[in-house]
């Protein structure tokens, strides 16, 4: 199933529920170690999405919650890993596989996974308070940063606790009018900068030790009932909007599907390497318990995806076995078994990295030189590339493509990450390809990357034999 340049029913090494700090570093470490990943969750559901300003992260003076994460969200495009702004509806193991349902746009589709990695943060509770559910939607939210636009120049309550309600205050007092904060705790939660910042601030009025009791309106919110829990005194405020940052608690909905192993206070268990009870599938960030800090939640989405890594070489599933369980086009490369024997070395690399495959469909030969490059036979082709390296994703695919179309040629691929490769070729940059005749002298090598954007590869490639043919290096 194709959804807007998506395609469904496909095998993904790695899938990720949650696309939080957690989620997004493991989606770019996963796309960025050469994996095949799949980012599922929307930025807008994390709870650093909220956050006007963050300054307790390493070497960043400050940053906007929202504008990281679409940083990360850069990060995971720029190595080819795909994001979808979708809700997964379950997961289900089957075969050694994780059946991964998705509901996407009112439509209901299936992917497939080696490994999942859960990060899916934590929830928001409802208060349970009269008028609450009543004016959801209208007077009643539970994200400033999606509804802060509508409370420009009025008079806001934002009520509950823990570092959520001071940030969002914070993102607040720069829009409304006034801001009342009440805090259900006795003192607000933050660190001192933050808590220094709202005390500076004019039009914010603190008031701690207080519960909501009633949300008052008709059609809509008109006021606040609420007591001061240490004086049991009650008081109205005239209002017409209320941002609600109630308690949290761990979004385990899969793992007790999944049967996963859960603490006391029902956080998902993991061990060092942020692998949970169930073989397979791995959890990071908040939905782990523990600090609730950008840094740590990034810190686990990668160490939950390098594990993950390498749980997928210990198990070593073969090239002939992916290929078999992707779309039914085989996102339009050949069947393994029918790839020419010069070819083969290139596409058993491919099929192993649905990256390659996914650029393999869209590949595009300049037909004018491939015309030119059949007057020359017998000419060995190697392509060296590397797992981190943006551009190898994208020559890859189109080397493949051209082998298909040069038959008398051999074509083969090495990484870096081999032993030995970078000395034996001589490699400054990647990727390179390197062209020698049938004695295995060397005709020539181009580095992919310095292609200019008016030429192509075949023409570099037609260019580079032309030369050594002048200079008498093919016999």
């Amino acid at each position: 199933m194709n959804f807007n340049g998506f395609y469904f029913d496909e095998l993904w090494d790695i899938i990720v529920v949650g696309a939080g700090p957690a989620g997004l570093t493991a989606g770019f470490f996963g796309a960025r170690g050469g994996h095949s990943t799949l980012v599922i969750g929307s930025l807008y559901d994390s709870h650093l999405a909220r956050a006007r300003t963050v300054n307790n992260f390493p070497g960043i003076d400050e940053f906007v919650g929202i504008d990281f994460l679409f940083k990360l969200k850069d990060q995971v495009e720029q190595w080819n890993g795909q994001l979808l702004d979708g809700e997964v509806v379950s997961i289900e193991t089957k075969n050694g596989r994780f059946i991964v349902q998705i509901k996407t746009q009112g439509v209901i589709s299936t992917c497939q996974a080696s490994t999942v990695v859960l990060s899916m943060g934590t929830l928001q509770t409802r208060l349970m308070v009269p008028g609450e559910r009543e004016f959801l939607g209208r007077g009643v939210y539970y994200c400033a940063l999606c509804e802060g636009y509508l409370i420009r120049d009025k008079t806001v309550v934002v009520y509950g606790e823990g570092v959520a309600l001071s940030s969002t205050t914070l993102w607040l007092a720069d829009l409304a009018k006034s801001v009342l904060c009440l805090a259900l705790t006795e003192e607000l939660d933050g660190d001192k900068n933050l808590l220094s910042r709202l005390k500076s601030i004019e039009n914010v009025e603190v008031r701690t030790n207080v519960k909501l009791q009633k949300i008052l309106g008709e059609n809509k919110v008109q006021g606040i009932q609420f007591m001061d829990r240490k004086t049991r005194a009650i008081e109205t405020l005239d209002t017409e909007f209320v941002f609600i940052e109630s308690r949290t608690v761990p979004a385990i909905q899969f793992a007790k599907t999944l049967n996963l192993a859960l603490s006391s206070e029902d956080y998902i268990l993991v061990d060092r390497s942020q692998h949970t009870s169930l073989a397979g599938v791995f959890a990071a960030g908040d939905i782990t318990g523990g600090f609730k800090q950008v840094i740590k939640s990034s810190a686990e989405g990668a160490v939950a995806v390098l594990s993950a890594s390498d749980f997928l070489k210990r198990r070593g599933t073969s090239a002939r076995q992916l290929i078999s369980e992707r779309t039914p086009d085989n996102f339009g490369l050949p069947d393994l078994a029918s790839v020419p024997e010069q070819s083969e070395s290139i596409f058993t690399y491919l099929y192993n990295n649905l990256h390659f495959a996914a650029k393999y469909r869209k590949a595009q030969l300049d037909p004018e030189p491939l015309i030119l490059l059949h007057a020359f036979h017998d000419i060995n082709a190697v392509l060296v590339t590397g797992k981190y390296c943006p551009e190898c994703y994208n020559y890859l695919p189109l080397v493949a493509k051209l082998s298909l179309n040069l038959p008398t040629w051999a074509f083969s691929v090495v990484s870096v990450e081999e032993e030995g490769v970078i000395e034996q070729f001589n490699i400054k940059h990647i990727p390179t390809l390197i062209l020698s005749d049938s004695r295995g002298i060397e005709i020539g090598r181009k580095i992919l990357s310095l292609i200019p954007k008016s030429s192509s590869l075949e023409r570099e490639i037609y260019l580079m034999i032309s030369k050594a043919q002048r200079e008498h290096k093919i016999v």
